[in-house]
């Protein structure tokens, strides 16, 4: 039933959206088993947009945000590509652009530099982000870094995480041009 996807609103709805509320809290457990557990099934459920605006407005965040920190690189994996399908609805980017989920994801994308999945995700979040109106925010959190770091390491990536990395950086450019611009400037300075 969880895989049907006509059948998730009615599921969801069910109860003041009980079901949702629990995998919420499953997401914080103690047990890394059912903390992923929890964020795949919520991955399989977050196909519609009402379901991804649900999440946020419910305060998803500070149980996704630990499981991005793991230790566990499956957490991770399951965690970046929950995040980054919940950017795609653009009332929730607003909400997505702050300063915890930035910089939770930069350090995501510099510590897990050779990780096609985790980059391609993280790079494909930071891509939705840029149609925000709080593009600045997005470039200047430590996510550039990390795209600029794995595009370094592009040996590590496979095509579609290395198309990922350099079609965010272009979507960041193209939109926000003048921080961008501001950014690489200085990041340049830096390095010389």
């Amino acid at each position: 039933m969880a895989t049907n996807s006509q059948r998730h609103e009615v599921m969801l709805q069910t109860g003041d959206r009980f079901l949702l509320r629990i995998l919420l809290s499953l997401l914080s457990s103690s047990v890394d088993k059912v903390s992923n557990q929890a964020c795949v099934c919520l991955r399989n459920l977050v196909t519609s947009e009402s379901v991804q605006t649900s999440l946020i407005s419910m305060g998803i965040l500070p149980h996704l945000l630990p499981l991005l920190d793991s230790n566990n690189a499956e957490i991770q994996q399951n965690s970046i590509v929950l995040l980054r399908m919940l950017s795609q609805h653009p009332a929730n980017q607003d909400a997505l652009v702050c300063h915890e989920v930035l910089q939770s994801v930069g350090k995501l994308l510099i510590t897990r530099k050779t990780d096609p999945v985790i980059i391609g995700h993280a790079a494909c979040f930071v891509k939705n982000l840029s149609y925000s109106k709080s593009i600045k925010r997005v470039v200047e959190s430590p996510c550039v870094e990390g795209l600029l770091q794995a595009l370094r390491g592009a040996e590590y990536l496979d095509e579609g995480a290395l198309h990922c990395v350099t079609s965010c950086l272009g979507e960041l450019v193209k939109h926000g041009e003048v921080y961008f611009g501001r950014y690489l400037k200085c990041h340049l300075m830096n390095v010389s």
